[in-house]
């Protein structure tokens, strides 16, 4: 389960819109917990770090974290700062499924958090998990928790 304030869920359908009729992308932060169940962990969203989309032609139905991005977040969670929890990223005019670009670019431990923008507004969200052997994904549950997060 991932949980993520209503404030940080509304941030992502606003950048989303803006960012219509290219995909957004930005990095999920936080924390995690143990489930109720041992083999179960909470990962509650705690900010967000949205980022240019670099794909650069055909962003439209692709997005790219740049590289210096990833290293330097990356960097940061090695001394503490936060944890990586996934990704989130929009498909304008499509359902907020992923695709099979999707999951050839994901791992395995990554939360992907897709919003559909129809027509430049907002819709759907959802989450999703890569399986272990990469092959297809996991819809993963979303708790809407109550304002209160920040975006770095």
């Amino acid at each position: 389960m991932i949980q993520i304030d209503a404030a940080l869920a509304d941030a992502i359908r606003q950048h989303a819109e803006r960012e219509y009729p290219h995909e957004c992308c930005g990095v999920l932060l936080g924390q995690l917990s143990d489930g109720p169940n041992p083999l179960e962990e909470i990962r509650k969203v705690t900010a967000l770090h949205s980022v240019p989309n670099s794909w650069g032609e055909g962003s439209e139905t692709r997005y790219l974290i740049a590289p210096d991005t990833m290293f330097e977040l990356l960097t940061r969670e090695r001394l503490g700062e936060f944890v990586i929890l996934g990704f989130y990223h929009s498909h304008p005019d499509h359902p907020a499924l992923p695709s099979v670009t999707d999951r050839d670019w994901a791992a395995p431990w990554y939360t992907y958090m897709i919003v559909s923008v129809p027509g430049g507004r907002s819709a759907k969200l959802s989450a999703w998990q890569l399986d272990e052997d990469g092959q297809s994904f996991i819809n993963e549950t979303v708790e809407l928790l109550p304002a209160g997060g920040s975006e770095p």
